[in-house]
């Protein structure tokens, strides 16, 4: 009798093997699953890093100079001892009788100022500003000093000496001159966070230029909320004794610029990109002027810092 000898699988090992071909690819399915939510979600830590880190760096140096006017920073300083000019259209006009781009003949003139945006705005520029996030203001000149020959017709100069300045916008023909005198690049900046048309928020500014005069541009994206509280030197002491929320501080203050000794920043900082988180656990940050609260599962990270004002100490009188 001849035997047939059947090769193959029979049905059980073959359903056997399907069994085992499904999990082995469904797990290796969740690991390229998990490694890739891993990899975004550091890609989101790390973007968060980096937005923090530059848009605290751009605060801060811009406050380490704030009021800083070459010469002319250790004296008072307005419209009435030096010559001025130009015409800033679209300018970012703010309380009192001399708060705006370029100094006037009444009152004293504001290089640092900062304000919480609120539906009743103090700052005519700025409507789409984030509500509850704070503005903040500096007038100041850039360095080093530019050649007479190197200005930038859309910019605005502040030609100075130890007697004398002229204020002008770099178009203006002939070329403003002073004796040893040296031209600065003159500028007037507001930084505030504001949603984009996407939803995502980003720290933005408006910065002077002659043409189209204050003119809005995005720094860093991501950046949620900007706080700030002031140090000032109420008893004369050359040392901060109290810390105010900068609509608490009066104008009177603003204008005397050697009680004004100090500025605390906060920026909170979320990412731009996109992931399914499952968790929605709400979260609490501790800000100026209160506790923010979100329950949306976006990873968020809150930075804190405090300037020194150097050149408040260097003002005598108003500017």
């Amino acid at each position: 009798m001849r035997f047939i000898r059947v090769l193959g699988l029979s049905l059980v090992e073959l359903m056997i093997a399907l069994a085992l071909g499904t999990l082995v690819i469904s797990a290796s399915l969740s690991v390229v699953v998990g490694s890739s939510q891993s990899r975004l979600v550091n890609a989101q830590y790390q973007q968060i890093q980096d937005s923090g880190r530059v848009a605290m760096k751009i605060l801060t140096d811009e406050l380490r100079y704030a009021g800083y006017l070459a010469e002319l920073t250790s004296v008072s300083l307005n419209s009435g001892m030096m010559s001025i000019s130009g015409v800033v259209g679209k300018d970012c006009v703010g309380p009192g009788t001399n708060h705006q781009s370029l100094p006037q003949p009444q009152g004293a003139f504001v290089t640092v100022w900062a304000d919480t945006k609120s539906d009743n705005d103090r700052l005519s520029c700025v409507d789409d500003a984030l509500n509850g996030s704070d503005l903040l203001q500096i007038k100041r000149v850039i360095g080093p000093d530019t050649p007479a020959s190197a200005l930038d017709d859309n910019r605005y100069y502040l030609l100075s000496n130890m007697a004398d300045a002229h204020l002008f916008p770099g178009n203006l023909s002939p070329t403003p001159s002073l004796a040893s005198g040296r031209y600065w690049h003159y500028q007037h900046r507001v930084f505030y966070v504001e949603n984009r048309d996407d939803g995502i928020p980003a720290l933005k500014w408006r910065q002077l230029y002659v043409n189209g005069g204050m003119v809005e541009e995005e720094l860093v994206e991501g950046v949620e909320r900007l706080k700030l509280r002031v140090g000032g030197d109420l008893n004369g002491d050359g040392v901060v004794d109290t810390w105010l929320e900068p609509s608490a501080v009066p104008l009177t203050l603003w204008q005397s610029p050697s009680v004004i000794l100090a500025v605390q920043i906060q920026l909170l900082v979320r990412p731009t990109l996109e992931v399914n988180h499952a968790s929605s656990t709400p979260v609490v940050f501790e800000m100026f002027g209160g506790d923010v609260n979100f329950d949306d599962g976006i990873p968020r990270r809150l930075y804190q810092t405090t300037i020194v004002l150097a050149n408040a100490r260097l003002t005598e009188g108003s500017l």
